[in-house]
């Protein structure tokens, strides 16, 4: 119907009620886009608000986990520290127990970090763009970042690492036993007396030391970001609770 009056208004010259008809067509034109992109920008945000509660509850869970890495590598490192120590004191002094399966111990490291599984999700489907808020975008990449470190420090140093169960075995003797929930566990026996005379075996231990002081302070990095990105969430996702640090 608009169309045979624009042409019927062509045909008798009358280019004011064609002009009147082409604006209300690029008016008409207009505002049916700007009413699909306000449904595609509310359903958009639908989405990002479903997606921010998940990345919520996956970064608490992540944070604990994380807490719960840091604290038992953070203890075995500062048994490890405490026992290299002894060793390298001028009098001899017994090891104990932790410092000993500390030492033996020395060359292992753990680098299965907790995950974001709503966020591999998003990366795997390129939806990270329906993120707007920008600290969290900014959280989420140092992250991954932090990860990546801790991935290629354990690549590079861990081809320094030796052993000392299997290279140094006159000093340290492994035998198992079962704890209280039937799992197999490993007790060390070290020779205290034999280590601090052998500075192959020091240097050894010391530069395992080093290692897994890396390791720890890379696990506090992603412990710390996790923490961070689940207080500005749960700024997001709960907007009536403070900042813990407000």
């Amino acid at each position: 119907m608009l169309l045979r009056r624009i042409t019927q208004h062509v045909k008798d010259q009358n280019w004011f009620a064609v002009f009147v008809d082409f604006l209300i067509v690029v008016v008409g034109v207009f505002i049916g886009i700007q009413v699909a992109n306000w449904n595609e920008e509310r359903a958009d945000r639908v989405l990002e608000a479903q997606f921010l509660k998940r990345l919520y509850e996956d970064s608490e869970r992540s944070n604990e986990l994380a807490g719960t890495l840091l604290g038992r590598h953070s203890s075995r490192f500062g048994a490890l520290a405490s026992g290299v120590e002894k060793l390298e004191a001028d009098k001899p002094q017994p090891l104990t127990d932790e410092e000993c399966i500390a030492i033996a111990g020395s060359a292992l490291h753990s680098n299965a970090l907790p995950s974001l599984p709503s966020v591999e999700e998003l990366r795997a489907t390129n939806g990270l763009g329906l993120i707007q808020d920008a600290e969290v975008l900014s959280l989420l990449s140092n992250i991954s970042q932090t990860k990546n470190l801790i991935d290629e420090s354990v690549a590079k140093r861990g081809r320094y690492i030796i052993d000392p169960v299997v290279n140094y075995s006159k000093y340290i003797k492994l035998t198992h036993y079962y704890d209280d929930n039937e799992e197999v566990r490993a007790k060390a026996t070290c020779d205290h007396v034999g280590m601090r005379t052998d500075q192959e075996f020091i240097n050894v231990i010391t530069v395992n030391l080093d290692y897994q002081d890396l390791m720890t302070r890379r696990i506090l990095s992603v412990e710390t970001a996790f923490s961070k990105l689940r207080e500005r969430l749960k700024q997001l996702v709960n907007p009536n609770i403070k900042r813990d640090s407000q």
